[in-house]
């Protein structure tokens, strides 16, 4: 459902603070905005069509604008005046005006109690880790491929509306970036590999060591090695910055939450396609010391409090939404 209704209507925990900035009401007259209540990307299969379009008239018919929620991997890009698109994914260089990114919603991991919070001292040589879905499997490259294909050719012939993607094989562009880090010296690594998503976690009990194993990981070194999945975006970002870590950014054309309120660039290291990684990573690190390195630590969790939480990013976007309607 769309994020914004998940917590107006249906979340039993949701915070008072985004009451104090939105409310349902059921007289089209009375309202700033019209909302469709689902992932747009599911009314095909839901047969939500005919009620997607009457809501539309409605709100086209009031002189207000719609929202809408584009979930999933891909999304969709509208280019409609009328539509304000919710989204994870896409690109900077498509995505329209009215576009509002979201963060990777997740529980706090501090909150969940996987890992605890501390602060890593600086060290002359950067320290990197990563835990994830890296592989130079042809088999993978493959498959990659195929579904990427069958994908376009059902948007092609209308059977899938999100919007068309050109081939991206994530976890060989992991294992090569990865790679290459192992082999500098100018960079201490912590990776381990996976050959499957989740390490093909399939029982609660895999899938509990497998996030301990992640969240270890991610804690134990002060960067966070972060490379798009699928979709164009990556949810170890946000959860880098919730454990106050320091993301290290491969920029594929990403566009961030709240990009015109956060200065990300203070936050970030964020390393071009065209760039050395090496080189990149060791420009940042040197422009740092001791206490600047601690305060960005603390800082980046600040951030993921302040601004990328489901109720926080949901209060800070109010504004923003506000000037577009």
């Amino acid at each position: 459902m769309h994020p914004l209704l998940f917590d107006l209507h249906y979340y039993e925990h949701a915070q008072e603070s985004v009451f104090k900035h939105y409310e349902i009401v059921l007289i089209p007259e009375q309202a700033d905005v019209f909302i469709f209540p689902v992932n747009y990307l599911t009314i095909n299969e839901k047969r939500y069509e005919s009620h997607f379009n009457s809501l539309y008239q409605l709100a086209k018919s009031q002189n207000k604008k719609l929202l809408v929620y584009t979930g999933g991997d891909y999304g969709k890009t509208f280019n409609d005046p009328n539509i304000i698109t919710w989204r994870n994914a896409g690109f900077k260089r498509s995505n329209d005006e009215n576009t509002l990114i979201l963060p990777a919603f997740m529980s706090d991991p501090l909150e969940k109690g996987f890992i605890d919070f501390k602060l890593l001292e600086y060290k002359i040589v950067p320290h990197v880790s990563f835990t994830g879905f890296a592989t130079a499997s042809f088999k993978e490259q493959v498959r990659i491929n195929l579904s990427t294909l069958k994908t376009n050719l059902k948007r092609l012939i209308k059977q899938e509306d999100s919007d068309y993607q050109k081939v991206y094989n994530a976890a060989g562009k992991r294992f090569s970036y990865l790679q290459k880090l192992e082999r500098s010296t100018g960079i201490k690594t912590d990776f381990i590999y996976r050959d499957k998503y989740r390490a093909g976690s399939i029982t609660v009990e895999q899938r509990e060591k497998s996030t301990r194993e992640f969240f270890e990981n991610l804690n134990s070194s002060p960067y966070t090695f972060c490379l798009r999945g699928a979709g164009n975006f990556s949810v170890r970002f946000f959860e880098s910055l919730a454990l106050g870590r320091i993301p290290i950014l491969i920029d594929t054309d990403v566009q961030l939450p709240l990009e015109g309120i956060i200065n990300w660039d203070k936050h970030i290291c964020r390393v071009s396609t065209e760039e050395n990684l090496t080189d990149a990573i060791t420009r940042f690190h040197t422009s740092h010391d001791r206490e600047s390195f601690i305060e960005l630590q603390n800082s980046n969790r600040r951030l993921y409090e302040r601004y990328l939480n489901r109720h926080a990013y949901l209060c800070e976007i109010h504004p923003i939404l506000k000037s577009i309607l």
